[in-house]
Parts: structure tokens; C-alpha cells; sequence
């Protein structure tokens, strides 16, 4: 059960990935990129602290929930230390969420990595980083 956790953990973020590749391909700066995008998401997802703790910050709050590492964390959690099941309701929500995210940040991913080197063909940045 955890280890299909963590492929769809992996699968959900690697539209994100592919679209931070695109990114870094145009602009040619990626440590900026990858140092937010880690800070905000071990920051929100639950891995500092326990996400009961943004409650009273509904903006944070939020932001935790719309990220896919959070609904991983949690699922993992659940799974790893309250002995439940992959198909156990709790579990389940949060699968599903994994399988969304996947379905709609892939493609779009693609999609922002394909305009990145269409980009770097037409200025002619192809060699340079």
C-alpha cells in the first residue's frame, strides 16, 4: 500500500517537474525554482509540522491542501502508522486526489517543456544555460 502511495506521489508531481524543466530550458535559472518549490512544499506539507497548526491561518491552510505531497503525507501517515488500508476511506480520498493530480499536471507539463524548447529553437539559446 505504501509504496503505491509513493508512486502516485511520484507521478503526480512529475508534471510538475516536467513543467519546472520547461521553465528552467527559457529562463536558465532552475536553483531559485527547486528552492522554493521544496521550501513551500516541505513548509505546507505537513513535514515540519502537523497541518492542524495552519487551521487558524485559512490562506496556508489552503495552499497545503491544494499540493500533492500533502494528500502523500497523509495518506503514508494513515497507512504507515495507524495500520490502514489502500482501500480504506481515508486512503482512498486521498488516492484519488493522486490520480488527478497526475491526470492534469502531466499533460500540462509536457505541453509547458514543449513550448520551452520550441522557445530555445527559436532564439537560438538551444547550447546555452
Amino acid at each position: 500500500s505504501f509504496i503505491i502511495i509513493i508512486l502516485l506521489m511520484v507521478l503526480s508531481y512529475a508534471g510538475i517537474s516536467i513543467m519546472a524543466s520547461g521553465l528552467v530550458l527559457v529562463y536558465k535559472k532552475g536553483d531559485p525554482l527547486t528552492f522554493l518549490f521544496a521550501s513551500v512544499t516541505e513548509f505546507l506539507g505537513g513535514v515540519l509540522f502537523p497541518l492542524k497548526y495552519l487551521e487558524s491561518y485559512p490562506a496556508l491552510w489552503t495552499m497545503a491542501w491544494l499540493m500533492p505531497y500533502t494528500y502523500a503525507l497523509d495518506a503514508s501517515r494513515r497507512i504507515l502508522l495507524n495500520g490502514a488500508t489502500l482501500f480504506s476511506s481515508e486512503v482512498l480520498k486521498n488516492v484519488a486526489i493522486l490520480i488527478i493530480y497526475a491526470i492534469v499536471f502531466i499533460p500540462i507539463g509536457l505541453r509547458v517543456f514543449r513550448w520551452g524548447i520550441n522557445r530555445i529553437r527559436y532564439e537560438g539559446t538551444v547550447a546555452t544555460y
